[in-house]
């Protein structure tokens, strides 16, 4: 696969990822998209503006459905920051 393919196919599942967030996300929960310089990671808010920590990943797309989901799962058990 070229270079180019590549980063299609990994923005592709950078937008797919959002969008999925975007419906699965709780209520009062936020998912931000951080950028610097050849950088990006992803934070995640609780519905108390409580920072909860994440998992990093190599990908974008892993970072965001992964926030997601730990999101869904304290919101779920009631569990806060």
């Amino acid at each position: 696969m070229k270079e180019e393919e590549r980063t299609q196919l990994r923005n592709a599942r950078t937008g797919a990822a959002i969008e999925s967030a975007a419906a699965r996300l709780p209520k009062g929960w936020i998912v931000s998209i951080e950028i610097e310089s050849e950088s990006a990671w992803v934070s995640l808010s609780d519905e108390d503006g409580e920072d909860i920590e994440t998992n990093s990943s190599k990908e974008l797309s892993d970072e965001i459905d992964g926030a997601v989901e730990i999101a869904i799962s304290r919101a779920f058990n009631g569990q806060r920051g």
